[in-house]
């Protein structure tokens, strides 16, 4: 589609369980890329997610503004619609609605009834936790109904783009209610996809062999395979983020995928300056922290390995890189030490209280063995990471040269140790590996090549075809390891084969390798990607059009004037009672409190805010 032909929404509606939400990947591809359609639609483009902190008051990704959109606000509060209205703080400041969809916690059997009769959508064996992402959506879904009844005109052209099943509610109440609205749906992972993968099952290799319903029925998965099914099949466009997973919608689905949108980056968020001092003090808090949880000296050329990202141990190669090391830990006869940083969130008790009552100094640094956390673990003996690295014999003796740290904590500057973001610490590190089985894209590697990290990532991954098919020669940047259902021995061989050949480049080499990692990131930013979605937004919009026969009349709230017929009226004499709200019944006892006009002490407060102004 040539530029000139694109024709963008007026309004675009952006819908995730992961807005104001940090949880994964979705929550990152939201943020980053709210910048680039703000700077196209300004405050016509509205992020839309689930009030889960609305007990709190606290959210960190949300800052509420009780003047944005109020006259609407308070016109849905009026039809019993929940909602919060703010800015997206991680979204540069795009304005954001969180809705509470508890109110539909009654109505749940009915809702889940009709969609039933109206879409065939199978909720029968859905529990809770997919319950509550369905009434999420069609509560989503409801209050853009609200919002364009209210604020929108006729003739503007809207998109509500909705990632994942979780917001899929808001593809069937918008196709039954609102046709005029053009639907997008993103799968990022399909449901099925990863709960095989996770499970085990040869995926790519079977993949035009399963029955997707029979697969459904057998993981315990039928609710919400059938919800995204259904949205994918209602949805104006269905989009993916990579080719890989374009094969598992086709297949899953029924429909092919109309594009492929790949993630971006927002390269705003890279340091462009005092970059090696950054990376100075990043290494001193890393070194530091080893050397105080193990009791043992780290040297300062000491080479740090970083992986990250969700705790899905097979699906996101954590097994086959602790495999890697454990390779290494019994075959390496360097002499530089190998530090591998496991930075994978999990529930978790707090920071470890003997690594940080060292840290501040409140107990002696002795030497460890068998010493791995940064934050405890509820149940460690239950803990995939910890077996996987006890059954590779790797015990952080002060004799081997191979180490493990595991930081099961969100490194949000709160985390009690490191009090760090997870960029700053990425920056100390000197190569990152993401040995994915499962990944749709791959924000990971991404990012790590723009901190000037070089990385290691799979055949499986988005990210890593996409390289593979549009660059020749960047191996030293991006290490794109074949993986395959049955060459696991070779892979995670060929992961300890690579991190011990970086181990043996100079510090010269690695800055080079460096300074190209962040110029090759920079192709990535979302200026040069966003074009992908606007073509979609596009296309979804032809689609409304061309149903405009479908397209019910906008309600409106209509406020009746009488005109008199005369000019002249009858004087009559009334009485006028004001009827004040009982909401606004302070302000008429304000209105009659003239204290601070004969009060001294009154006089000399406001006096001394501003005496000019007084």
């Amino acid at each position: 589609m040539a530029v000139d032909e694109i024709i963008k929404p007026d309004y675009l509606f952006e819908v995730s369980w992961e807005v104001c939400n940090k949880i994964g990947g979705i929550f990152t591809v939201i943020s980053t890329k709210a910048g680039t359609i703000k700077k196209e639609l300004d405050d016509n483009y509205i992020v839309i997610g689930p009030d889960v902190w609305m007990e709190t008051h606290t959210n960190p990704y949300f800052e509420e503004d009780q003047l944005l959109y109020r006259a609407w606000r308070m016109q849905a509060t009026s039809e019993g619609l929940k909602v919060r209205v703010g800015r997206f703080k991680d979204g540069k400041g795009a304005v954001a609605i969180l809705v509470d969809f508890t109110s539909l916690f009654p109505q749940k059997d009915k809702i889940l009834a009709h969609l039933w009769e109206k879409f065939g959508l199978d909720s029968i064996t859905g529990g809770w936790d997919y319950v509550e992402p369905l009434l999420f959506g069609y509560a989503a879904g409801k209050v853009i109904e609200s919002f364009y009844e209210y604020e929108v005109f006729p003739q503007q052209k809207l998109v509500t783009h909705c990632h994942e099943w979780m917001s899929g509610g808001a593809i069937l109440y918008l196709k039954e209610n609102l046709p005029q609205i053009a639907t997008v749906f993103t799968t990022h992972a399909t449901v099925l996809g990863r709960s095989m993968s996770g499970h085990g099952w040869p995926l790519y290799r079977n993949l035009e062999y399963y029955n997707p319903e029979a697969v459904a029925r057998e993981l315990g998965l039928v609710a919400k395979f059938s919800l995204e099914k259904t949205a994918a099949l209602n949805a104006d466009i269905l989009a993916t983020v990579s080719d890989i997973s374009a094969a598992e919608a086709r297949k899953f689905f029924g429909r092919d995928v109309d594009y492929v949108t790949p993630n971006g980056f927002d390269i705003s968020l890279i340091p462009d300056s005092d970059f090696e001092n950054q990376r100075v003090e990043a290494r001193k808090i890393l070194i530091n922290t080893a050397k105080t949880l193990l009791g043992q000296e780290i040297r300062d050329d000491a080479f740090f390995v970083i992986t990250s990202g969700r705790y899905e141990f097979h699906n996101k190669g954590l097994d086959a890189l602790i495999d890697a090391l454990g390779y290494l830990n019994k075959n390496y006869k360097g002499d530089r030490q190998i530090i591998a940083w496991l930075m994978v969130p999990f529930i978790n008790t707090g920071p470890n209280p003997i690594l940080k009552n060292r840290l501040e100094g409140k107990e002696p640094i002795t030497p460890t063995e068998n010493e791995f956390l940064t934050h405890n673990l509820y149940e460690p003996e239950q803990d995939q990471i910890l077996s996987a690295i006890k059954k590779n014999q790797i015990t952080n003796s002060g004799q081997s040269r191979i180490k493990v740290i595991f930081v099961p904590a969100y490194l949000n500057h709160l985390d009690g140790i490191f009090n760090k973001s997870y960029y700053e610490l990425l920056l100390g590190c000197d190569l990152s590996v993401f040995p994915s089985y499962y990944e749709p894209w791959g924000y990971t590697p991404l990012e790590s090549i723009a901190y000037k990290v070089p990385t290691i990532t799979t055949s499986l991954s988005g990210f890593g075809q996409w390289v593979l098919q549009h660059y020749e020669s960047q191996e030293d940047i991006v290490r794109v390891l074949t993986r395959k259902e049955d060459n696991y021995e070779e892979f995670y061989q060929a992961i300890a084969a690579t991190i011990l050949e970086y181990t043996e480049k100079s510090a010269e080499e690695l800055r080079l390798i460096g300074d190209k990692a962040n110029a090759m990131a920079r192709d990535f930013v979302w200026e040069n990607m966003i074009e992908h979605y606007w073509i979609a937004y596009s296309t979804a919009i032809d689609k409304a059009m061309a149903r405009s026969d479908l397209f019910r009349p906008r309600r409106t709230i209509e406020h009746p004037i009488e005109i008199a017929e005369k000019a002249e009226a009858p004087w009559r004499k009334i009485l006028v009672d004001p009827g004040i709200p009982a909401r606004l019944e302070g302000l008429v006892r304000l209105s009659k409190n003239l204290w601070w006009s004969w009060n001294n002490e009154a006089i000399e407060l406001f006096s001394s805010i501003d005496e000019k102004l007084w």
